[in-house]
């Protein structure tokens, strides 16, 4: 279940940990050197690169129908002669530097918490500001938030109130990782044409991704949901935008 667990953790829309893919993820736990989310952040350079080269001898024995056991007491010795490789490196700087600063928001997402996908891990670190706030929220206070309903704000709440969300914070930022939001901070409603609106962005756009939609939209002061309801404000909808654009067309939400 851990293994399934920091796989979306160091997933690209989560903390985006290049390079820590699942072979090696499988690879890192089986030796030890993962048991914990904050150990992402933590790798023993030397121990990390045995493990990727191990990773990557098994699997190409495997595919070769060659002696498993002999391809990797071959990549442990060039790993012990050698030191550690670029690719190895790679993944030790983007843990030590890029993946620790991407702020609360993306934390929240990568954790697995019940009811709390991308957009309302994002909810969440626009009202409490940093880990330290969100442990002390109440269940009133998460149920009045943007697209939280009952079912969601009594999980988020049992989540924080117990053991494990106490450990696991105190343990990323012990391994200096940002918990802190970096999320923009509410633009009045009114303030512009964006502010207070909700939108939902779908399909495929011609010269800019979703998820670059979604920013640009959220600094704007927009609400970005994941789908489409009565209190949709507006539908941005490129190719092939399927069921969300007919859900649109049927409430009457402008597109």
């Amino acid at each position: 279940r851990f293994r399934e667990r920091l796989k979306w953790f160091v997933g690209r829309d989560q903390m985006n940990v290049d390079g820590l893919g699942e072979d090696l993820i499988d690879d890192l736990v089986d030796e030890g050197q993962v048991a914990r989310f904050a150990d992402v952040f933590r790798f023993d350079p030397q121990r990390l690169n045995r493990a990727l080269m191990v990773s990557r001898a098994r699997k190409r024995a495997q595919k070769q129908h060659a002696n498993v056991e002999q391809k990797v007491a071959e990549a442990i010795a060039r790993a012990e002669k050698h030191g550690v490789g670029d690719q190895a490196q790679g993944i030790l700087d983007a843990a030590a530097t890029a993946a620790r600063e991407r702020g609360l928001a993306r934390v929240l997402a990568g954790l697995g918490i019940r009811h709390v996908g991308a957009s309302a891990a994002k909810t969440l670190a626009r009202r409490f500001r940093s880990a330290g706030e969100l442990l002390a929220a109440t269940e009133e206070q998460l149920a009045a938030l943007d697209d939280f309903g009952e079912v969601t704000a009594r999980s988020v709440a049992a989540w924080l109130a117990g053991d494990e969300a106490k450990r696991i914070f105190a343990d990323l930022a012990s391994a200096g990782v940002d918990l802190d939001s970096r999320e923009p901070m509410p633009v009045a409603a009114g303030a512009n044409a964006f502010a207070g609106r909700t939108f939902v962005v779908t399909g495929t756009l011609e010269r800019l991704g979703r998820t670059e939609v979604t920013e640009i939209l959220e600094r704007a002061g927009a609400k970005v949901a994941g789908s489409v309801s009565k209190k949709t404000s507006v539908l941005v909808a490129g190719a092939e935008a399927g069921s969300k654009l007919a859900k649109a067309q049927e409430l009457g939400v402008e597109i």
